[in-house]
């Protein structure tokens, strides 16, 4: 009798299905079904689209769209693609926040994206990413960017690679939430049309810029629509910019905002030392800075403290960590670098020295290296200094023994 009720039980359940197969995921509410969909590459989401009728506009939903445009047969069929979507989201009130375009074109094919980028930025977009791949067009054939996308209210995040940037006045408009954004070698109509851009974005955290202009004038729209910024990365190339700059200049313009500097030097084909006190200076509530030297030549003490004998205002309030990494060189340019900072930081909690290898094994034979480095006079009682090996980023550790004053080395 009870292997008779548990049968029961067990197929009881399946006699409440009237069909084996009956499509749960289609009872979903379309919110729901939409989230699900926008993990799926774009591709795919497109192809649940001739599930049935219900599922034709589904996807419309979806708040993410990345498109490829070589994932078409052909440019033609990518731009109808995009115009019979945009047409269909607005009547089915596109949720639409993020929209992402690879595109390769030719001279001869059709210009849509300016209209693509009106229509998406009128609505509620928080991410663009629009990138021209392909063969570099001329200046004619760039896709200029519409007024509407200076104006966004809810942008988040932009990068544009390859696209004609046109002028606008930022009293008129602006992008008061956007924090990232990207330029990539993109036209601009003159040199106020990068400026007002930049200008136009009062809380902008992040920016990268490439692009190859050595005029001083354009390099100083560029800083000062630049010094707002928090977190700031130079590359070399932005960094010999900079000493042209300061050729013909004075000063920089004031970062007040910046906390966390990293920088790359390449020191064979320009005197870092040089600039070093004014690119403090520009910096006054600086707390972290990062130096990636890929070469000092021929230091010597006196050399370094000639030419940096000033002591900025960041050194002498909020300095706090300095990290400086050398990886070819073999002479003592580093670590003089390392004790301008050590003896002028009123408030530095932690120096870290990455040194190259063959330096490494030069000094620590002699024992010069640890000696140098203990009796560094820190203006701060916090600072810690840490060694390691540039190019295996094996740390190096020491320890003084407080009855004999010999230094041991701990691996």
């Amino acid at each position: 009798m009870e292997a008779k009720i548990e049968r029961s039980i067990c197929v009881e359940p399946l006699a409440g299905f009237s069909n084996a197969r009956e499509d749960l995921i289609s009872k979903l509410p379309d919110v729901l079904i939409s989230q699900i969909l926008s993990y799926l590459p774009t591709k795919d989401i497109v192809k649940t689209s001739v599930l049935s009728k219900r599922w034709k506009s589904i996807w419309l939903l979806i708040p993410g769209l990345d498109l490829d445009s070589c994932e078409f047969p052909d440019y033609y069929t990518f731009v109808d693609f995009m115009n019979d979507f945009l047409f269909s989201s607005r009547e089915q009130e596109s949720c639409l926040n993020k929209l992402k375009l690879s595109i390769q074109k030719n001279e001869n094919d059709p210009s849509c994206v300016t209209l693509w980028t009106d229509v998406v930025a009128r609505g509620k977009l928080t991410h663009l990413d629009v990138e021209f791949g392909g063969p570099v067009l001329m200046r004619v054939y760039c896709e200029l960017m519409p007024l509407s996308l200076y104006t966004c209210k809810t942008l988040l995040h932009l990068r544009l690679y390859r696209v004609l940037l046109r002028n606008f006045d930022p009293r008129v408009g602006s992008l008061p939430l956007l924090k990232t954004m990207c330029l990539e070698e993109n036209v601009y109509l003159n040199e106020a049309s990068l400026e007002s851009l930049i200008s136009s974005c009062p809380v902008l955290e992040d920016l990268t810029i490439v692009r190859a202009d050595d005029n001083e004038q354009m390099t100083h729209n560029f800083l000062m629509g630049i010094s707002r910024v928090r977190y700031l990365i130079v590359s070399e190339d932005m960094m010999e910019l900079i000493y042209s700059y300061l050729k013909v200049e004075s000063s920089l313009p004031q970062f007040c905002n910046l906390s966390c500097l990293k920088a790359s030097v390449w020191l064979s084909s320009f005197d870092f030392l040089d600039i070093l006190p004014k690119l403090l200076e520009s910096c006054p509530n600086l707390k972290s800075i990062v130096l990636d030297t890929t070469c000092i030549v021929d230091r010597t003490k006196e050399t370094v403290e000639r030419r940096v004998s000033s002591v900025p205002k960041c050194l002498l309030s909020s300095l706090e960590y300095v990290e400086i990494k050398n990886r070819i060189s073999v002479d003592d340019g580093a670590l003089e670098v390392a004790r301008y900072f050590v003896e002028n930081s009123v408030n530095l909690k932690k120096l870290v020295l990455g040194l190259a290898s063959s330096f490494l094994r030069m000094r620590l034979a002699k024992r010069a290296l640890l000696k140098d480095l203990l009796t560094l006079p820190r203006r701060s009682s916090m600072c810690q200094i840490e060694v390691f090996n540039a190019l295996n980023g094996r740390a190096l550790c020491y320890r003084k023994n407080k009855k004999t004053g010999r230094v041991g080395r701990i691996f």
